[in-house]
């Protein structure tokens, strides 16, 4: 499994944060981003046949995934950390917290959704998200990017030049993972103190999803961000990046024991899980 760290010579011991991307996203697709979160250590993986990591032996489920992210943890040295997950990240994101709740402190949850039901999205926007053909070439994706997601383009410069094509068996995979899931009594039983981003423009998951999700949750704000689609996290960077570094910092947050020492490293670094 390909492991990442993000940070900066600065970064506080003691504040690091599992990161689990979208539906076929690579490592570097979000990497802006997790490079905009100041003061903290981001940690994130390649799922099974995306970016560097190797095609899995077969379909797995959210679960699976949420306890090769504890590993990766565990291995790295960190005993607890805030998680956050982006649209299908998202997903595996409440499945870790709920299933590893004790290595949980804070969780964020950006244009996601708990599974079934659901408030669905545009059709057309949906339909293309089934087959992983928009990553076949990146470079005619700039073309639709407000048609697919929704929201302002502004922000997105490079995104086609950072895509790593996933393959796929690692696409289909991804979408038998959360074929049925459902996180609505899951969540009844998360206690981390939660962080939902919206974008009220988003054309893949509507903001209303975001509804489900502060209710379902004993302990939730909602944010809904204006002018903004699927893929908010690029085009609203410092905005939202703002917003969870506010969120995880009030109170002050408590130190993970047994956090990563030393220097963080800045970028990608590729590691065994």
């Amino acid at each position: 499994m390909r492991v990442a760290r993000f940070g900066n010579e600065a970064v506080a011991p003691g504040r690091p944060l599992l990161f689990f991307s979208g539906i076929g996203a690579n490592i570097e697709l979000l990497a802006p981003f997790l490079e905009s979160l100041k003061g903290r250590e981001v940690m994130t993986f390649d799922m099974p046949g995306l970016g560097g990591s190797a095609p899995g032996s077969g379909p797995y489920r959210l679960s699976a995934m949420a306890d090769i992210g504890a590993r990766i943890l565990k291995e790295l040295g960190v005993g607890k950390a805030d998680v956050m997950g982006v649209s299908w990240g998202g997903m595996l994101a409440q499945e870790f917290a709920y299933r590893h709740p004790q290595i949980v402190n804070r969780l964020v949850l950006a244009a996601t959704t708990a599974g079934f039901p659901l408030i669905p999205g545009s059709p057309s926007s949906l339909v293309k998200m089934v087959t992983s053909q928009r990553y076949a070439n990146p470079g005619a994706i700039d073309d639709y990017l407000h048609a697919l997601y929704g929201g302002r383009t502004s922000g997105l410069e490079g995104y086609a030049t950072r895509i790593r094509p996933p393959s796929s068996s690692g696409y289909l995979h991804q979408l038998l993972a959360i074929a049925g899931w459902t996180s609505v009594r899951k969540l009844t039983r998360v206690r981390a103190r939660t962080l939902v981003l919206m974008g009220a423009e988003d054309r893949l998951v509507p903001p209303a999803n975001g509804q489900i999700l502060k209710f379902l949750l004993s302990d939730a704000d909602l944010r809904v961000l204006a002018d903004a689609g699927h893929l908010f996290v690029l085009t609203h960077r410092d905005e939202v990046a703002a917003r969870i570094e506010a969120f995880l910092d009030r109170p002050l947050m408590q130190t993970a024991s047994g956090a990563t020492a030393g220097p963080s490293i800045r970028g990608p670094a590729q590691g065994v899980a």
